[in-house]
């Protein structure tokens, strides 16, 4: 409820905290008294809010299972625009949705896409990834890569490999 993720978002600031995640069908009252309470902080100005619309890990029929109606991109859409007029900084969306998202929102939102994931890759349960060149290439201001560095038998040699697909 609002009250809740305000005093949440107080709590993470008060830790340090310079991204700070909703989900973004807590609805616009939700993210409003967020956002709120990220103005009210000394540190507002260093911190970005962000809304989780729709996980990367859900495809159309997932979506489907909760009720929703809509097709998926037009539910990430919708949950932008409200995380928009919430006054948040940007959204966390699939790779997939980054280019609308781009358009939509503007030059300025961040844009992060979590379900990075090399080329070579073996599939897990992400069901909407991509690589870092094509988020990049579709309007993502920043990417999340997981498991396939913290899994790799040498996370730091998986870290150099994704890094060297970008240059």
């Amino acid at each position: 409820i609002p009250h809740q993720v305000a005093g949440a978002t107080t709590s993470a600031l008060s830790t340090g905290a310079d991204m700070i995640t909703m989900n973004s069908l807590g609805g616009f009252d939700m993210m409003a008294a967020a956002q709120r309470a990220l103005q009210a902080h000394p540190r507002s100005n260093e911190v970005v809010s962000l809304a989780i619309t729709v996980l990367t890990s859900m495809n159309q029929d997932a979506i489907a299972e909760t009720g929703i109606e809509r097709s998926l991109s037009t539910q990430v859409i919708e949950q932008a625009k409200l995380a928009q007029k919430a006054a948040l900084h940007g959204v966390v969306a699939s790779p997939h949705e980054a280019r609308i998202l781009r358009e939509t929102l503007g030059p300025d939102a961040y844009i992060i896409t979590p379900g990075i994931r090399p080329k070579d890759f073996v599939g897990d349960d992400q069901s909407r990834i991509a690589t870092p060149a094509m988020a990049f290439d579709n309007g993502a201001s920043h990417i999340v890569i997981g498991r396939p560095i913290t899994q790799a038998n040498n996370p730091l040699q998986a870290f150099m490999d994704i890094t060297s697909m970008l240059t």
